[in-house]
Parts: C-alpha cells; structure tokens; sequence
C-alpha cells in the first residue's frame, strides 16, 4: 500500500539534500564572535592587537576605563591572541579560544590580561 510513495519519498528527500548542500555551498556561514575589550589597567594602552588565524585587528590605543566591541570573522573553532603595551614598555597578552557567536571580555589590568567567556549571547 505504501510502496507507490516510496519514488516520491525519494525524491523529496534528494531535493531537500541538493537544496539545503547547494546553499551551504553558496552561502556559506560568514559568523564571527565578539571580543569586548575592556581597559581596567588605571593608564592609557597602546599597540592594543587581536592576533587571530585569519590575520590581525589593530585597535590602536585605548584610554583607562575605555572599552571597545570587535568583530572577529571565524567560521568554526578558533583561537586568537590580545597583547596591549603599557606606558613604561610592559606587553601584556592573553591567548584565548571561540567559536562564532562567542562573546569574550577581555579585562586588561596592570599585569594581566583577564578573560570571561559568554557562549550564548553577550553580556557587556
């Protein structure tokens, strides 16, 4: 009794494949996540960078008590290094790890560089 939608199973289920493989291959995810970057040291920073495998964000310098939001592009696992330099030549960094739709604080202190991560949604 079945059987006569047997062809027709099949090809619904071969065009949802093709369909939903042609987007992924055409539009393909273009995520990233969110580092917020928060300058608690009690001084300017300056050469503030976010190294990543994608390549480099250069933000440049950042007042005591500033913060800033940067977009880092990723499409699956990833990591990415921060380093700021203090007034007297000091570079502090930190290395963390995110996947697209992270949301990381990175809390820049005198001598380190303090990390909270938020998987689902920021929380600023």
């Amino acid at each position: 009794m079945y059987k006569k939608y047997v062809p027709y199973l099949l090809v619904f289920i071969g065009t949802v494949t093709m369909t939903l493989g042609i987007t992924s291959i055409l539009l393909p995810r273009t995520t990233g996540a969110i580092v917020q970057l928060k300058n608690k040291s009690g001084q300017p920073l300056t050469d503030v960078i976010i190294t990543h495998e994608r390549g480099r964000i250069e933000v440049g310098e950042l007042q005591n008590g500033q913060e800033m939001a940067v977009s880092v592009f990723t499409r699956g696992e990833n990591s990415y290094r921060v380093q700021a330099t203090l007034p007297n030549g000091k570079v502090i960094t930190n290395q963390n790890y995110f996947e697209p739709s992270y949301c990381v604080v990175e809390s820049m202190e005198a001598h380190r560089i303090q990390s909270d991560t938020y998987f689902v949604g920021c929380r600023f």
